[in-house]
């Protein structure tokens, strides 16, 4: 590795840390939640002006960038024959509940953690794509690639925009998508959507509703019922055997209050579904009538476990391990019970078989049914591809973590629906212990924080990689 690059950038990251947090600071005010869809602003108002203001900081140092079809915005750098892409989102899942260290869009700088909404999820991978073209720029490094920024405004809900992208625009030859950790994401699962529905309605719950967001566990759902003075009897006494559901009453009604542990779709392990609390005390109260207890006792199996186990269509691989499949939201149309589904699917798996899995266990006949249903699979490039070595080795020579290896992960990142593309970074191979409350700190948790130690290491690897990557493109 070329020293003399080596201290320039570290020069280079010294001078600019403070701009750095600040520019990172400034998207993380704007609340980019998902809203509704108005002429102009396809993912709602905000997720709108978040480009805009994507626009005006890339004009701050330097570089043209435009808006293209009110989805997402692109600033190139060169006009090499090859090109090394960077892509990065700028909308956020909701901020949920339970945040202790500062309010969600009101983003602190405190013991070397950023805290905020978006400050790591993915806010900082718009910055390290940002400063590592300035620095290329800058510091004079001789990258012959045309190098382009995407901010995206779509990522948490569909990635529609990045689908627009690749309908629109030329593909670049390799791309980085700073949406993972190190040392670098080879392969990610497939991604499976689903709505399901009951055929008939509740007949004494009257509500129901929870959750954030599709690829979050459900973390709580409130319910309310008709209030009868067997119903509560059985209600109190049930909520006093389990520490999960609470009870109250509220304008003549009675109300349920299920609470579980949220977490990424994407890693459910330590999570707690509000929703399978929820539905499998109903399921056992038999104050309920028969009807209700029998469409909660359908969805308390079929959302008993997170592998898939349940709805058989549990699988596993050696490259990418085990499916994942969990519940995100929760309500009632028309009175009738409906669920979402976040599956991650294996890399070598077809997602056509995830979706026979779906038709058989919610056919006709079952009383529930697939009200909508979307899949895409993943993506995998083998370890011994040269541009995962290049990768691999720069990391290597700036962490010295020589134990490091490509990995495959349930996550998924702007990379699968791209050609030639991978996770790499922001977050380190081994995340850090927060001085968090515990399920606190995470991306889609409450206080999400952002190292800015880990961050500062992770533009410098950035910085250094497009340097080597472009040689292997033009090799």
């Amino acid at each position: 590795m070329n020293a003399e690059l080596v201290n320039k950038v570290d020069e280079f990251i010294a001078q600019h840390k403070d701009a750095m947090i600040e520019d990172i600071m400034a998207l993380a005010r704007i609340p980019s939640v998902r809203g509704e869809a108005k002429p102009g602003a396809p993912y709602g108002e905000v997720c709108r002006s978040i480009l805009d203001e994507g626009v005006t900081l890339a004009g701050r140092h330097g570089f043209e960038a435009e808006v293209h079809s009110d989805k997402y915005a692109l600033l190139h750098h060169g006009d090499g024959e090859k090109s090394i892409a960077f892509y990065g989102h700028l909308d956020v899942v909701p901020e949920g509940k339970g945040w202790t260290v500062t309010e969600p869009f009101n983003p602190v700088y405190k013991d070397g953690l950023l805290v905020g909404r978006g400050v790591d999820d993915n806010k900082a991978g718009v910055v390290i794509g940002l400063y590592t073209i300035k620095a290329v720029r800058d510091l004079g490094i001789p990258v012959k690639s045309r190098l382009t920024l995407f901010m995206g405004s779509n990522e948490e809900s569909g990635m529609d925009d990045v689908k627009t992208f690749a309908a629109e625009q030329p593909m670049p030859d390799f791309s980085l998508v700073p949406d993972a950790r190190f040392p670098v994401c080879n392969g990610e699962k497939g991604g499976l959507r689903a709505k399901v529905i009951s055929d008939r309605p509740f007949a004494q719950v009257r509500s129901m509703a929870g959750g954030v967001a599709t690829n979050v566990v459900c973390e709580e759902v409130r319910a309310t019922l008709e209030h009868t003075p067997a119903l509560k009897a059985e209600l109190e006494r049930l909520c006093a055997e389990n520490a999960w559901v609470s009870l109250s009453e509220e304008a003549g009604e009675l109300v349920l209050i299920a609470k579980g542990i949220a977490a990424h779709a994407s890693m459910p392990e330590k999570s707690h579904n509000a929703t399978w609390e929820m539905v499998k005390l109903l399921a056992a109260c038999e104050a309920l009538c028969a009807e209700d207890r029998e469409i909660a006792a359908f969805a308390a199996e079929a959302l008993s476990d997170v592998y898939g186990n349940s709805l058989g269509i549990a699988a596993s691989d050696e490259p990418s391990g085990p499916l994942t499949c969990v519940n995100g939201l929760v309500g009632l149309q028309d009175g009738r019970m409906w669920v979402t589904y976040d599956v991650r699917y294996c890399v070598t798996l077809d997602g056509a078989v995830v979706k026979q899995g779906f038709e058989r266990y919610f056919a006709p006949g079952s009383g529930w049914s697939i009200d909508t249903l979307t899949y895409g699979n993943g993506y995998y490039v083998p370890e011994d591809d040269a541009r995962i070595s290049t990768l691999l080795n720069i990391y290597h020579e700036i962490t010295g973590d020589r134990e490091g290896k490509p990995f495959t992960m349930g996550g998924g990142t702007y990379a699968r629906q791209l050609k030639n593309a991978v996770a790499f970074g922001p977050a380190p191979r081994v995340a850090a212990k927060l001085d968090l409350p515990e399920n606190h700190g995470g991306v889609h948790q409450p206080d999400e924080a952002l190292v800015v130690s880990s961050f500062l290491e992770a533009v410098k690897i950035y910085i250094l990689a497009v340097a080597e990557l472009d040689k292997v493109l033009g090799a």
